[in-house]
């Protein structure tokens, strides 16, 4: 009797609230956007905005949470010292400030 083995997708693990790591890959749950390229959009000057209109399926959080998440693997990286996390409220007016300036520009 021969064995048929049927290959299963990687199991997903969940990184944060919006992303997962799968098959050596960041990618926002429930896509296959991955978080590499969102974070060169932004690098390459496309505001939040683009990106949401460019991939509906995105919530501004999941980008904040991808901004986060780089933020602190540079620092780890580095070998820096981690700053002070901000508070929720004050962390929330900065990233509102950053939106506000990037649809003004």
């Amino acid at each position: 009797m021969r064995t048929v083995r049927i290959k299963m997708p990687p199991k997903a693990l969940d990184v944060g609230r919006f992303i997962v790591a799968r098959a050596g890959n960041l990618t926002f749950k429930g896509s296959r956007i991955r978080v590499r390229t969102v974070l060169t959009c932004l690098a390459n000057g496309k505001s939040p905005k683009d990106i949401l209109a460019a991939w509906p399926a995105l919530k501004r959080k999941a980008i904040r949470e991808a901004l986060d998440l780089a933020a602190a693997a540079l620092v780890e990286r580095s070998g820096a010292r981690p700053w002070r996390r901000a508070e929720p409220v004050e962390a929330e007016q900065d990233w509102e400030r950053f939106l506000k300036a990037q649809s003004m520009g």
